[in-house]
């Protein structure tokens, strides 16, 4: 069997250096021209451990530099992923199932008022201007809504041309309010894309949320909103507020 490798020890000769002068001191064998010997041994020995401990300060010192931008490096990638898993690629809100988590996530909490509109006729834009046109639409029309909402306010894209709004701390007829003033801005805004200046109108489903209920039934409520201001001749809002609310 082969015998293991002893480790590196990096004062082993100074460690020696020293065994040899304390024997020699406790057996009385240490005379002037010996203990200069020893010395400068020792003295040899320390400056060689000097650049040795440099050597190594300065090693550690890179490798820490190293693994701290490897580490910073990782916190990007999963900061990156993070985002990349919670929202749209093309217009970069959050997808359906951020949104989603979030609504139940709310309705596990408080109260709130949630919107579920889409782009009346979406179809006619992509048919007459095609789907990159199309896409840079979706984009504008989510870019108008983030900036219009609060900050304490989330929007997130549903699917296709469909989106939602989770509307926090104001009361439900605020909300309204505010629903049909964004409409307004969406029907008046030429939206730029490419080289074509495109008109757009959204219907909207808009509906109070207690506490407590769950998503299937909050969702169900809004989308039958939404489809009625649909067939109703798009264009419009279709709202449930009279549940009771406190804010």
């Amino acid at each position: 069997m082969q015998s293991q490798k002893p480790e590196f020890d990096l004062f082993e000769s100074e460690e020696s250096i020293i065994r040899d002068v304390s024997s020699a001191l406790k057996n009385g064998e240490l005379d002037a021209l010996s203990a200069r010997r020893l010395l400068e041994d020792l003295l040899r020995e320390y400056e060689k451990l000097l650049r040795a401990s440099r050597q190594l300060i300065k090693i550690s010192d890179r490798k820490a530099k190293e693994l701290n931008r490897a580490k910073h490096r990782l916190q990007e990638l999963s900061e990156t992923l993070i985002y990349q898993a919670t929202h749209d690629a093309l217009t970069g809100v959050l997808n359906k199932g951020a949104i989603t988590k979030m609504a139940k996530e709310q309705l596990e909490a408080c109260d709130f008022v949630i919107i579920l509109f889409d782009i009346d006729h979406f179809k006619k834009v992509n048919d007459q201007y095609g789907h990159a046109v199309g896409d840079t639409v979706l984009d504008l029309v989510a870019r108008l809504v983030e900036k219009n909402i609060k900050r304490k306010d989330h929007i997130g894209r549903f699917g296709g041309e469909e989106f939602m709004i989770l509307l926090n701390d104001t009361p439900p007829d605020i909300c309204l309010e505010f629903a049909e003033n964004l409409r307004g801005i969406i029907e008046r805004t030429k939206l730029e894309a490419d080289e074509f200046e495109v008109a757009v109108t959204v219907s909207m489903g808009l509906s109070f949320c207690r506490k407590g209920e769950s998503f299937k039934e909050v969702y169900n409520r809004v989308d039958r909103l939404l489809y009625r201001a649909k067939h109703e001749g798009r264009n419009r809002i279709e709202s449930f507020i009279k549940m009771d609310y406190s804010f």
